[in-house]
């Protein structure tokens, strides 16, 4: 079962036309604020005989292994002769950002993809423990753009989310000329 919140006038994406090929029940939703789409869906999923995992669910699996990747690849560009100075990646709940910033010995810039930055801080002292974190290499830019800002993503040189990834690439584009180089962007993906 997938829930997703659907935007008057938006079609079905091309993902949730994906996930139906496969199989999922799809559950477009109204959309709003997170935890009310959260509870609806989790409403559902019951009433099918399912089970939805907590909202926020707190993943230290995910942080770990997306700090082990960070060091790794980072370790590897040196082997190749490049030093990353600065990651650039986008933030929602701060899973990810958290999981680079600890296996990264770069500045991490977490921009935001439309939520609270203040709320992303809080959710990264519980995935990482706060004495974890260096928070002098890690900025997070407050969101730009409302969640539900599509972006154009026609100019981007890789596959990306309008919603998501875009943001914090054009974030970056924006603000090149202040970051340190040589600068990595993390992308998610699609």
């Amino acid at each position: 079962m997938v829930g997703f919140p659907l935007l008057k006038g938006n079609g079905i994406s091309r993902t949730h036309e994906i996930a139906s090929s496969l199989g999922a029940t799809l559950f477009p939703m109204k959309a709003g604020r997170t935890a009310v789409c959260y509870y609806q869906f989790t409403k559902r999923v019951r009433e099918s005989g399912g089970y939805m995992l907590p909202l926020g669910l707190v993943c230290r699996d995910t942080v770990s292994a997306v700090a082990q990747e960070a060091d790794r690849t980072l370790r590897q560009l040196e082997k190749d002769g490049v030093k990353i100075a600065t990651i650039v990646v986008c933030t929602g709940t701060g899973t990810i950002a958290t999981g680079i910033h600890l296996g990264a010995d770069a500045e991490v810039i977490g921009v935001s993809c439309g939520m609270s930055t203040v709320k992303q801080y809080e959710r990264m002292k519980l995935l990482a423990f706060p004495e974890l974190l260096n928070w002098d290499y890690l900025t997070l830019v407050p969101p730009e753009y409302d969640y539900y800002t599509a972006l154009d993503t026609s100019s981007c040189p890789f596959p990306t989310s309008p919603w998501y990834d875009q943001k914090a690439f054009v974030w970056m584009l924006e603000h090149m000329e202040q970051l340190k180089s040589p600068i990595l962007f993390w992308n998610i993906g699609v």
